[in-house]
């Protein structure tokens, strides 16, 4: 598994090609690519390179992680300073705890605003799956051999028009195998795929024994706009707002 290589950069900073090893023409094609047509609030395209605007935080690309760290005064240049900053900021809003922040100085290192983020989202998918994952109804359309829930006549007519002995039927399911399950699960998939802690890899590879009965997913942007929590999944919306 490849080290993770880490850029810092300031808000509204510029970062291009000459003016950092790291900053590679792969990570850059990968930034134009998740740019696309339509944007992000994140940062600007430049002429081979990219600018940040007033968002802070970290962009993951590959094994390559780019901390955005906050400036607030420019007489104190020092990145390891703002980026002590940045973490406890984090820390604070993200309410963990005083104990827990105290034994994790002694784990984080210096690159490790990536790997807070990573701690955060394992330790939401850890309480949700204590509680216990929540269920949804949600729709089936498929062939059966009896029939079962109410017949799709498009489907019918589509799929059955040879096999009379066939029912494309829809009907509802009440299980664990939602949209909001499928992208937690997806994103803990990722984690497992890419360089993290050992640790960290031994947390996810534990919570993906929860969600063995979830199906896979293509996460984009638009599909948590069909994200609606209601009183069982809103215990779901701090671990759904580290991944937007």
């Amino acid at each position: 598994m490849p080290e993770t290589k880490t850029i810092s950069v300031f808000e509204h900073e510029k970062l291009t090609l000459k003016s950092e090893p790291k900053f590679t023409s792969k990570v850059f094609e990968q930034l134009e690519k998740y740019y696309g047509t339509n944007g992000t609030p994140y940062f600007s395209l430049i002429h081979k390179g990219v600018k940040f605007n007033q968002f802070v935080g970290v962009i993951q690309v590959g094994d390559t992680s780019i901390e955005v760290l906050p400036k607030t005064d420019r007489s104190t240049p020092d990145k390891s300073t703002w980026r002590s900053v940045l973490i406890q900021m984090l820390r604070i809003t993200s309410g963990i705890e005083a104990t827990a922040t105290s034994r994790s100085n002694l784990k984080l290192h210096s690159n490790s605003i990536f790997d807070l983020y990573i701690e955060l989202f394992i330790k939401e998918c850890e309480k949700l799956s204590h509680q216990g994952l929540a269920k949804k109804y949600r729709k089936i359309k498929e062939n059966q051999t009896a029939l079962k829930g109410r017949l799709h006549i498009p489907g019918q007519i589509r799929e059955n028009i040879i096999h009379k002995e066939r029912f494309h039927v829809e009907y509802s399911k009440y299980d664990h195998n939602h949209l909001i399950n499928q992208i937690l699960k997806k994103t803990l998939s990722v984690l497992i795929q890419i360089p993290i802690r050992y640790d960290f890899r031994s947390r996810v590879k534990r919570q993906l024994l929860y969600f063995e009965n979830i199906g896979d997913c293509i996460v984009n942007e638009a599909m948590f706009s069909q994200i609606f929590l209601n009183r069982k999944t809103e215990r779901y919306s701090e671990a759904l707002e580290i991944l937007v």
